[in-house]
This record gives C-alpha cells, sequence and structure tokens, in this order.
C-alpha cells in the first residue's frame, strides 16, 4: 500500500492583529502544528496517495516519445530549413 498524505485547510491566528487568517494552502498537521502557535482545521482533509515510483516532470529530457502525432500534423520535418529574420546566408 501506498502512503498517504493527509492535507488540512486550516485558519490561524496572526500574532500582531490577534485576527484569523484563512491560510492560502493546505498542510499536514505536524506541519501545522510546528509553524503556528494558535491554529484550527476548518475542512475535511484532501487525501493525496503517494506513488514512490511515480515520475516527476523533466524538462531536459531528450526521450520525447509522445510527440510523433503532434509533429505529423505540424508536418514538421527534419530536412526542412527555417529561416529566422535577420540573418544573412
Amino acid at each position: 500500500m501506498s502512503p498517504r498524505l493527509e492535507l488540512f485547510p486550516f485558519r490561524y491566528r496572526d500574532p500582531r492583529t490577534r485576527k484569523w487568517i484563512r491560510a492560502r494552502y493546505v498542510a499536514e498537521l505536524h506541519e501545522i502544528a510546528a509553524r503556528y502557535a494558535e491554529w484550527e482545521i476548518i475542512g475535511s482533509p484532501e487525501i493525496r496517495d503517494v506513488d514512490p515510483n511515480a515520475r516527476c516532470f523533466e524538462p531536459h529530457r531528450r526521450d520525447v516519445g509522445n510527440l510523433g502525432p503532434v509533429i505529423e500534423i505540424a508536418g514538421w520535418k527534419a530536412t526542412r530549413r527555417v529561416t529566422i529574420a535577420g540573418t544573412a546566408r
């Protein structure tokens, strides 16, 4: 069974103004308790299943195998010359 994240929406009391402020993010209980002195949960948790074997986004990955149909639709060919404005040849 894969590990789960339980992320809670919460609000906290601003130490300067003493007003309750709704947090713009969700977090685990231990993270909320470590950061804020006064806080309370204001909704049900968002449960995320974490897959340790899942691949993350890699912007510089070389093998992009799913672009074949896109390249065919665009009509791009490896032999086609691309002219760049402002260059003289």
